[in-house]
């Protein structure tokens, strides 16, 4: 939610959180690391396409946003 570029991993459930929001790498690969590294160095455009990605990405993992995935899930049990 700083509104700054996202570097993460392609591992785990990252993928899924940052979504397009992220420039993701295999960290085990240095050489793709560094790459994601210098083209964050060097492509304004894509520094402020995940900037301003980021925050909307990050709202969807919000408190209220998983308060409401639950009484949504709630609901839909009590209905069974």
């Amino acid at each position: 939610t700083a509104g700054v570029p996202l570097l993460s991993s392609t591992t785990g459930a990252l993928p899924e959180v940052t979504g397009s929001a992220a420039l993701s790498v295999n960290p085990y690969d240095i050489d793709s690391l560094v790459g994601a590294m210098r083209r964050l160095d060097t492509d304004s455009d894509l520094r402020t396409r995940l900037a301003m990605e980021g925050p909307s990405q990050a709202a969807g993992f919000s408190r209220t946003a998983f308060a409401n995935r639950i009484g949504e899930l709630y609901g839909k049990i009590i209905k069974l």
